[in-house]
């Protein structure tokens, strides 16, 4: 059965508390992925987001890679770059009432837009029937999850992933969820 590995990048450089959904930002160093997902991986082609911090981890994982802009995060327009706890509280507010359909920063997405692209891209993998590996961001892994497991945008925030970690769907007429917020580095000692 063919499985969609899903590997989010790794931490952002000095962007705590600031909004970078589309913004490319640079990342800490990647810790070294353990042998056994590096084994694993090297059998599946790689898609990434076009965003360095997707990137810069694409380039680690075996063979080549291909870029998917469907997969990058979403847009936060005139947000992207500001610290969260600077952004106009009416705008916050507006976009809290209507997740779905608000255009985040003025002239970013909204989610639905957002959502219809990366599904996009999902319908695609599935058509495939291939194992693949997507290195992407949290929101896109949240809105595979949700969609796998009939989860709303605010059920899907709760989902906690991890910098460098791997969840995996499978299934194309019985879609699956096989593993959520693996870690896949190696630990120090």
């Amino acid at each position: 059965m063919a499985q969609l590995w899903l590997v989010r990048h790794a931490h952002p450089k000095d962007m705590d508390g600031i909004c970078y959904g589309q913004l490319d930002v640079s990342t800490v160093a990647i810790p070294a992925i353990q042998p056994y997902y590096l084994e694993q991986m090297s059998a599946f082609p790689v898609y990434s987001s076009p965003l360095s911090r997707c990137v810069k981890l694409a380039k680690q994982l075996p063979g080549s890679y291909q870029l998917d802009p469907r997969i990058q995060e979403i847009n936060f327009g005139q947000w992207e770059g500001q610290a969260w706890s600077q952004l106009p509280k009416d705008e916050i507010d507006a976009w809290n009432q209507d997740l779905s359909n608000y255009r985040v920063g003025s002239d970013g997405e909204c989610y639905s837009e957002f959502r219809a692209r990366v599904l996009q891209a999902l319908r695609a993998w599935q058509y495939t029937h291939q194992t693949a590996i997507w290195v992407t961001h949290a929101g896109v892994i949240r809105v595979i999850l949700a969609e796998f497991l009939g989860l709303t945008v605010i059920q899907s925030l709760r989902i906690k992933l991890d910098y460098v970690s791997l969840s995996v769907v499978s299934g194309t007429q019985y879609p699956c969820v096989e593993m959520i917020n693996q870690r896949i580095i190696q630990e120090s000692i």
